[in-house]
């Protein structure tokens, strides 16, 4: 479960707030003047997710590498058809 701390307990208590945080593998909500305000995320959990962002970078990257080269004329061409079939399939 993710549980919210006052970013005042924070402050005064960062070391003990951490190694709650590390002992039960589970983010922490900071919340200043009751508004959400930041994270604070166990290493593991910080390191798998820029893995899995890193990734999906990765795929659009390729993604680009591999695009058909189109002028403007052609994608505009493609959008007006793609519109015209979605406004004729919702019977618009």
């Amino acid at each position: 479960m993710i549980r919210e701390i006052r970013l005042e307990q924070v402050a005064q208590k960062l070391d003990e707030t951490l190694s709650e945080m590390e002992a039960n593998q589970s983010p922490l909500i900071v919340v200043d003047k009751g508004k959400r305000k930041g994270a604070l995320v166990p290493m593991e959990f910080f390191e798998r997710w820029m893995a899995e962002r890193e990734a999906s970078f990765g795929y659009f990257d390729q993604l680009k590498t591999r695009a058909v080269r189109s002028s403007e004329a052609e994608v505009a061409r493609d959008v007006e058809q793609a519109i015209r079939e979605v406004r004729g399939a919702s019977g618009r």
